[in-house]
């Protein structure tokens, strides 16, 4: 409820989108938890609507996905879909200015969310694309995680062979 007093006030007193940004990101987890995210997502799209500098509309695109992926029955007219389209482009945004684990993270959302719409081949190309992010940015253990992700979902479309490769790389 704060939150959603909070955001306005930042906004008519001017202050830096990097700021109500963090706000936002911040608030998005609390409104999850509490199956009331109309009032962050209203507020993300307002923002993202403002055109802000790419490392804040990565931050807003990232979140936006998390809550709709995390949420989908309270984010009422927001689906699946626009999740991942959402991921796809914070991650797009995150790997253009360098941040390359953030990347992964919101590919690996993509990914997730894609698989369970049943969209397998594209989300082999997101979760690949998560796991090749945090060998980059040696992150192990979301490696491991999000190349589990993928080793599973490689088995399920009968492909073994490459599912093994993946295997084996986290070995080597």
């Amino acid at each position: 409820e704060r939150y959603g007093l909070a955001v306005p006030r930042l906004v008519s007193g001017g202050i830096a989108d990097e700021i109500i940004a963090h706000v936002l990101v911040t608030w998005a987890p609390t409104a999850t938890r509490l199956s009331d995210v109309d009032g962050v997502l209203t507020h993300i799209e307002r923002r993202l609507e403002l055109e802000p500098a790419a490392s804040v509309r990565a931050d807003l695109l990232d979140t936006l996905a998390r809550v709709i992926a995390s949420a989908p029955t309270a984010a009422e007219g927001r689906d699946a879909a626009a999740a991942v389209s959402a991921a796809h482009a914070a991650g797009e945004l995150y790997a253009q200015t360098g941040a390359v684990a953030s990347a992964a993270q919101a590919f690996w959302v993509a990914g997730r969310v894609q698989r369970d719409l049943g969209d397998d081949e594209s989300a082999v190309w997101s979760l690949e694309s998560a796991v090749e992010g945090f060998q980059i940015a040696r992150n192990r253990d979301n490696r491991v995680e999000a190349a589990g992700d993928l080793i599973e979902l490689l088995r399920s479309m009968g492909r073994e062979a490459r599912a093994d490769e993946i295997v084996a790389s986290l070995v080597s």
